[in-house]
């Protein structure tokens, strides 16, 4: 399996690790987080620290995905639809597209 394009591993291990990041629920330290800075209406500071949690946390889920996009679609467009999730995973840990 030959590849005109070289992937890069390392945007796209990062990528993943950024779109982990995005679905690990952060927000629910929201009300936690407010209470430790020393909001002092609590109940209105959890919304809006869990709100900013939110935002900031999708920000790097579209960032990980925008960085992993070209990577992944090479690999997609090069890759039988058998041999996808093995190929990838052997990318994510040996850094080469090419299939033994």
């Amino acid at each position: 399996m030959s590849s005109d394009r070289v992937i890069s591993a390392n945007r796209l291990r990062i990528g993943v690790v950024l779109i982990i990041l995005w679905f690990l629920p952060f927000w629910l330290l929201g009300p936690w987080l407010a209470k430790t800075l020393g909001f002092s209406d609590q109940e209105s500071a959890g919304v809006i620290v869990t709100g900013i949690i939110v935002v900031v946390q999708t920000i790097i889920g579209l960032a990980g995905a925008y960085v992993t996009g070209k990577e992944a679609s090479t690999i997609i467009k090069s890759t039988p639809r058998k041999y996808l999730l093995k190929t990838v995973l052997s990318v994510l840990k040996h850094g080469t597209l090419e299939r033994s």
